[in-house]
């Protein structure tokens, strides 16, 4: 009777590793497997003893659609960021002990997922990946067969960014920038604008407070008339490098203007948020909580 039960067990535990998600565990080798099947590559970045790898592992990658997603469109790699600091700061770059990627058969970040996802969300994750990538691809393409052109390299980082590698997408802007400075004229005058703005977020975004500034204000200097209408988006993105710098008072004064002067921005409820968590660090929470509820 134990032999039987310790059979059961036996099989009955190699029926779940193979109905599981086929990780592998060499990065390398799973980079060459997604070359020679022409599949996305979905990189698994863990710290071990970390809560939320545990609950990730044992929830996430457990659903049953996540699992046939997984398989049936993807290689999966499960990589130890100790092991591999170089490739966690690549593809991810910040901190962190837990993040999952999605790269190309050339190692070329395509959309970034930082922390815990549960199902639902990582499956939107891997759908748009996978949706999304012929778009990128196309991108790509045009961008090599017109390599002079700034506004090529803008659609491309813009494609980087809907995808969700917002560090390709600031890279890609950066490259239009240079670009486009050395023949700031006509429309390549209006991408590298476009461009510094986009950077400034970016890097507002990462807390590269003194970096973004530079592009904020260069961004001014080209469009002091808002010709390009990006000026809601520039008020939120100094609000955001205020907030890094502790300069609470600044903030609201740049979120106030941004809404006061767009009222209708589609940045309106980011401003908001941000309005409320600038007013609950500053001290000021009856405040704090008017402007969120008014999201």
């Amino acid at each position: 009777m134990k032999t039987v039960i310790c059979l059961g067990l036996l099989f009955g535990g190699a029926v779940a590793a193979e109905t599981g998600i086929a990780w592998r565990r060499d990065y390398g080798a799973a980079l060459v497997e997604a070359q020679k099947q022409k599949r996305l590559l979905v990189v698994h970045f863990w710290l071990e003893g970390r809560p939320l790898v545990q609950a990730m592992s044992a929830e996430t990658f457990a659903h049953p659609e996540v699992v046939k997603l997984s398989n049936d469109m993807f290689i999966n790699v499960k990589v130890d960021i100790n092991g591999r600091p170089e490739l966690f700061e690549k593809a991810v770059g910040g901190r962190g002990g837990l993040a999952t990627c999605i790269l190309d058969a050339g190692g070329d970040v395509v959309s970034v997922l930082p922390g815990y996802a549960d199902a639902p969300a990582y499956l939107q994750f891997l759908t748009k990946a996978e949706k999304g990538y012929g778009k990128l691809k196309s991108a790509r393409a045009a961008a090599r067969k017109s390599p002079k052109e700034a506004g090529a390299l803008c659609r491309l980082a813009e494609a980087y960014e809907e995808l969700g590698s917002p560090r390709r997408a600031e890279q890609e802007f950066e490259n239009a920038i240079r670009l486009g400075s050395q023949r700031p004229a006509g429309d390549a005058g209006s991408f590298v604008c476009l461009s510094h703005e986009r950077v400034a977020r970016l890097l507002a975004l990462r807390g590269k407070n003194l970096d973004a500034r530079k592009h904020v204000a260069a961004y001014r200097q080209a469009d002091p008339d808002n010709r390009l209408g990006r000026l809601d988006r520039i008020l939120l993105t100094e609000a955001l490098i205020f907030w890094i710098e502790r300069r609470f008072s600044d903030s609201i004064r740049a979120l106030e203007e941004g809404m006061q002067r767009f009222p209708s921005s589609a940045e309106r409820d980011r401003m908001l948020l941000a309005m409320g968590v600038v007013l609950h660090e500053s001290g000021n929470d009856p405040k704090a909580l008017e402007a969120l509820g008014k999201l």
